[in-house]
Order: C-alpha cells, then sequence, then structure tokens
C-alpha cells in the first residue's frame, strides 16, 4: 500500500510538472517555464523570478543562495515588485539570524505610504521587542494587526517575545501556547532559534540570541 501511495505521489509530482494552463491556474511545469521565458525576455526580473519558485517550491529561506540574494539586494522594480523582494528578503535575514540586515529592510518598507502589511507588522513587533526589548510598543504594533491575521505563528511568537520582555510572564507562556497551537495547526516546524526562545519563555530564562548564519553560496 505505502509503495502504491509513493508511485501515485511521484506520478502526480511528475505530471504536476508537466506545462499546462488553464482559466485562472497553471501547473508547476508551466510556472517553471514562465520564469525560464522571463530570463531571456526580462533580465531586470529573473533573479526575483527565481527566488519566488525557490519560495514556491519549498526550499527554506535559509538555503537561498548569497549570490542569489545578492542580486535581489541591488533590484529595483516597481512598487508591487519592490515590497514583494523586501519581504523575500526579511524571510531570509530573519532565517539567518541577521537582525541588522532585517532592521534595516524593516524601516525602509514602513517608511512607504500604505505598506504597513500585517506580515511587516508582525515582523516590526518582533524587532522591537527581541532586538529592541521595547515589549510595549511592541504589542501597539500587534494591535495593528487585522483580526484575521492573528493565528499564525509568527503573530504569537511576536506577542510572546513582547509580554515576556514586558515583565508579562504568564501571558507570554499563554501566547507560545497559542504560537505551538498554529505549528500544529499549519503543520510547520520551528527552527533552532525558535525552539531556544519558546523553551526560554517556558522556563524563564534570559531570552537567547540569535544564532548568525550564512548562506550557501
Amino acid at each position: 500500500m505505502i509503495f502504491g501511495l509513493a508511485i501515485n505521489s511521484l506520478a502526480f509530482g511528475i505530471g504536476n510538472l508537466v506545462p499546462m494552463w488553464g482559466k485562472g491556474w497553471r501547473s508547476d511545469g508551466a510556472a517553471i517555464l514562465g520564469y525560464a521565458f522571463r530570463k531571456h525576455t526580462q533580465p531586470q526580473n529573473w533573479h526575483l523570478s527565481l527566488l519566488l519558485s525557490l519560495a514556491r517550491f519549498g526550499v527554506r529561506p535559509a538555503y537561498w543562495g548569497a549570490r542569489l540574494i545578492r542580486e535581489i539586494e541591488k533590484f529595483e522594480g516597481t512598487e508591487e515588485q519592490n515590497l514583494l523582494r523586501d519581504h523575500l528578503l526579511l524571510d531570509h535575514y530573519y532565517a539567518l539570524g541577521d537582525v541588522g540586515k532585517a532592521r534595516l529592510v524593516i524601516e525602509r518598507v514602513i517608511r512607504l505610504p500604505g505598506q504597513k502589511s500585517s506580515s511587516v507588522l508582525i515582523a516590526y513587533a518582533f524587532l522591537l521587542a527581541f532586538a529592541d526589548g521595547n515589549g510595549l510598543e511592541a504589542q501597539k504594533a500587534l494591535g495593528e494587526v487585522p483580526q484575521e491575521y492573528r493565528n499564525s505563528f509568527q503573530y504569537w511568537r511576536a506577542m510572546a517575545v513582547a509580554r515576556y520582555v514586558s515583565g508579562d510572564v504568564e501571558g507570554a507562556r499563554e501566547a507560545v501556547k497559542n504560537a505551538l497551537a498554529s505549528v500544529r495547526r499549519e503543520k510547520g516546524r520551528p527552527d533552532r532559534d525558535d525552539r531556544a526562545l519558546v523553551t526560554a519563555i517556558k522556563k524563564g530564562l534570559p531570552l537567547p540570541k540569535l544564532i548568525p548564519r550564512v548562506a550557501p553560496a
């Protein structure tokens, strides 16, 4: 039975790589073909398209190559493309534990009119609490996040740190419970930095430092 499921999964995966288009949808093969086509027609968008494809196919942000990230850092496009660039860079810098570069991206985004999206507000709140120890301002930023976006792991992680650095240990532990519940619901897996953060809050220990890592070349 397991072998049969494996064969079916493989067949589905290969089938999904066949370029196909429909009304309002396309297969992954069509997406890849589109990215490859853009390489020759729109060179300035190629690196952003490639990074999007890595994210789409589940490559973790910490493993996005350093050379590709350097190209993305130099990329300038439309307002929408630049915002997408900044969100991808933010994911990468946090995954590497590079708080300094994450801060530069967040500060660049929040200066733009109308660009305080939920994900940016959550990232900003986490930075305020974790890097600056400003739990009150962090909770204020989280208060601007719409209700429908308050069920993610990132939201509750930021809330846990914000409460913890403000001295609300029990509130922080309650936020940790909600964060872990969201992980189970989303079938995600926290990285080692997140696990260390959760453990520290549960045990009442000082918050750990993010572990700086280097992206693969």
